[in-house]
């Protein structure tokens, strides 16, 4: 069993919200283009940046908010979604990433993130 290090119970807990970590399970489907496309989910892209919106409603920075997507398809959702209520920056790495990846119709993972600021 992995245990947390001394450091890390001096954290504060997380403003507006009951645990640290949760885990959301749900049963909308991921879907694609076709077999060979990223894979995307509207719900979950919805769900983060509602929730990142939320947690800037509780007081933390948008620049202090990163929601990790390992797939282009979900990236280009975030993107939509995360529009409708903040700006949001790509980094430079990822930028050429998610460049290559969509000139390639890319259907495997990659890391790319989204670092949200507020609008």
């Amino acid at each position: 069993m992995t245990q947390d290090h001394a450091s890390v119970r001096n954290y504060p807990r997380v403003k507006g919200m009951v645990h640290n970590v949760f885990f959301w399970d749900h049963n909308h489907p991921e879907g694609s283009r076709d077999e060979n496309a990223s894979k995307q989910n509207s719900t979950e892209a919805a769900m983060a940046a509602r929730l990142a919106l939320y947690l800037t409603q509780q007081g933390y920075k948008a620049g202090d908010i990163t929601i990790l997507t390992p797939y282009v398809g979900q990236l280009l959702l975030l993107r939509a979604e995360v529009r409708k209520y903040m700006r949001f920056v790509v980094s430079d790495r990822d930028a050429e990433e998610l460049a290559a990846a969509q000139a390639t119709h890319l259907g495997s993972a990659v890391s790319l993130y989204l670092c949200l600021h507020t609008k």
